[in-house]
């Protein structure tokens, strides 16, 4: 029986430290400086895959939506509370999204019912960052399903330039970190509509600026 051989590949030159100080995780020092980085290390150099990934999803089985940024700048705020007197938004920005379907709870009061609606949204970085969208905060407004059965809920239903369901965000945060370091992918956002002051009413009072297409 002829002897079989089995051709091991040279492995020498991939696990040679490569790199350099600040690229990735360092394998030691010499004289106090950093002499070298692991091929094998789970940094960030993938982020632009993973952005890949999620925008496509998105694009693919998302929902489009429209969001409404505060401009604090030209808004005014309670100088001792904080609390807003008047609002001024820029947008909106058609971005895309997952939109997690809203579940109500209703409430009766003296002053009559309400009903509150919550939901979850989530929006790829590498979507925002294209869209020159600034950083997402709490108070910011979100617009989706523009549909007529949704548009006559609206208060703006008499405006052609407005439409669809509003929500407030009430808390937004980073989401996707890789391998729990600083890069990340997207952004989580909770979303509340509440009937008894719906959040198109703060749009339709002072009006939005820097239209997107």
């Amino acid at each position: 029986m002829a002897k079989r051989y089995h051709n091991v590949p040279d492995l020498d030159g991939d696990l040679t430290p490569q790199g350099g100080p600040g690229d990735s995780k360092s394998l030691g020092a010499d004289g106090g400086e950093e002499v070298g980085t692991s091929p094998m290390f789970l940094g960030d150099s993938e982020l632009e895959l993973f952005d890949l990934w999620a925008r496509e999803s998105t694009a693919i089985s998302g929902t489009k939506i429209k969001y409404y940024s505060q401009d604090q700048s030209n808004s005014t705020y309670d100088p001792v509370y904080g609390e807003p007197i008047s609002m001024s938004y820029r947008g909106p920005f058609e971005l895309d999204a997952f939109v997690a379907y809203p579940t109500s709870t209703a409430e009766t009061r003296e002053e009559g019912a309400a009903i509150e609606w919550r939901c979850d949204m989530w929006v790829a970085r590498a979507e925002w960052e294209d869209r020159s969208v600034p950083v997402p905060i709490e108070g910011d407004i979100v617009e989706f399903w523009d549909i007529p059965f949704f548009d006559k809920f609206s208060m703006g239903k008499g405006d052609p330039n407005f439409g669809g369901y509003f929500f407030d965000v009430i808390q937004v945060s980073d989401d996707g970190h890789l391998f729990d370091g600083a890069a990340f992918v997207g952004f989580t956002f909770q979303l509340k509509r509440y009937t008894a002051m719906t959040p198109e009413r703060k749009l339709f009072q002072q009006g939005t600026e820097g239209a997107c297409p």
